[in-house]
């Protein structure tokens, strides 16, 4: 319950230094893993802020003064600048495209040759929002920067010299061992099965009618012998 507060706390830290400094957080994601000694599940949140770029080493050092364990730092950056300069040209050269369409456009005299001035003046024109609103993606993603941040529940100090914790942990061996010596006496049974169908079972029937067979011709046998005395 203490971990759970502390992780909620810690989450509203964050969001709170983040909204400070004009940032927000894009997603917060929790994932939870069961621990070897069978305990209470780790729980890890996954957040992704994003805040100015002026402001990032701000934004990391309020973290880290918040009291909060920071178990990895990953920075990455971009250099975006050829990527911009190509697209400002492209959106140079379309834009003056697009005009010369329109000087066309004026001096059309038939209205088939306007109606196709007009289609490519519409496929310029496509082109040209389609570069800028990438245009726009780069400059926000050039004012802001994107920090990952892991929370994780601190691990569980156990004491394994005392008696209670041997008593237990011997048990649970205990527990173990048996479980395991089921399951192999159930696979060692089920791997049985088909010998006992195919070979043992077919066997013993051979068996009681080979026997039941010399029975039958002791008998009679006895029976003949039996015959021939009283004759």
């Amino acid at each position: 319950m203490k971990a759970r507060r502390d992780r909620q706390s810690n989450q509203r830290k964050i969001t709170s230094i983040a909204e400070s400094h004009q940032g927000f957080v894009v997603t917060s994601e929790a994932t939870q893993r069961i621990t070897e000694d069978k305990g209470k599940p780790e729980v890890t949140i996954n957040l992704v802020v994003r805040v100015p770029a002026a402001q990032f080493n701000q934004v990391m050092e309020e973290i880290r003064a918040a009291a909060i364990r920071v178990i990895q730092e990953k920075i990455t950056g971009q250099d975006v600048t050829e990527e911009f300069i190509d697209l400002e040209a492209r959106i140079k050269n379309q834009k003056a495209l697009e005009g010369q369409f329109l000087e066309i456009m004026k001096r059309a005299g038939k209205v088939e040759d306007a109606l196709e001035v007009q289609r490519q003046l519409a496929d310029v024109r496509t082109e040209i929002e389609k570069l800028e609103g990438r245009k726009r993606f780069l400059e926000n993603q050039a004012s802001l920067s994107t920090i990952n941040i892991t929370l994780q529940s601190p691990t569980q100090i156990v004491n394994a010299a005392g008696f209670w914790y041997s008593i237990r942990s011997a048990f649970s061996d205990g527990v173990d061992v048996a479980a395991a010596i089921v399951l192999f006496l159930i696979r060692f049974v089920i791997a049985l099965l088909p010998l006992l169908v195919f070979i043992v079972l077919p066997i013993g029937l051979i068996t009681k009618l080979v026997i039941t067979r010399m029975r039958r011709k002791r008998l009679a046998r006895q029976r003949e012998d039996n015959l021939e005395a009283t004759t």
